[in-house]
């Protein structure tokens, strides 16, 4: 298990347009213990915000997707139908995500109802997203040879069982 400072793996760059207006860019180089498949947990001031899998896609892509969809703050995240529902019943949201906004980049990561949900609670903070703010995310690293009797797929939807964070599906 090794445990990254979300601002150790990432650098944020901010520009065009607000709210989505923000690209997670991976330092180089990465560290050598993300370049096998594993599973990966992402706490936002140390809640537990999601736990993912990493065996077909290299893990700080994975990750980017998440901080971006989840902070719905990137500058290429989808909202699908559910989630553009979401973002207009939200008193906050709907105010800053305008129907142009949310009917853009049908091609880019997907958000969810859920993470709109989460983001539409710490919107305050996610609004105001800068480097400090990228500190207060971290990620739990285990690659997959710390990973014993189980398929990986095994350990993680049993961990989204039991943990139940927040901005899985």
């Amino acid at each position: 298990m090794k445990t990254y400072v979300a601002s150790e793996l990432f650098d944020l760059h901010i520009n065009g347009s607000f709210p989505l207006n923000c690209q997670f860019v991976p330092k180089t180089p990465s560290p050598s213990a993300l370049d096998i498949p594993g599973i990966y947990m992402l706490f936002f001031d140390q809640e537990i915000v999601y736990i993912g899998l990493a065996d077909n896609q290299p893990v700080l892509e994975r990750i980017q997707m998440q901080l971006s969809t989840i902070t719905l703050r990137g500058e290429t995240i989808f909202f699908n139908p559910g989630s553009q529902i979401a973002v207009k019943n939200s008193v906050t949201l709907n105010t800053v995500f305008n129907p142009q906004i949310l009917g853009k980049n049908a091609s880019g990561p997907e958000t969810s109802v859920n993470r709109v949900k989460y983001a539409d609670l710490r919107w305050n903070v996610f609004s105001r997203l800068d480097k400090y703010i990228l500190k207060r995310f971290v990620i739990v690293w285990f690659p997959e040879n710390e990973c014993q009797e189980e398929t990986l797929l095994e350990i993680k939807n049993r961990w989204v069982r039991d943990l139940m964070p927040i901005c899985n599906g």
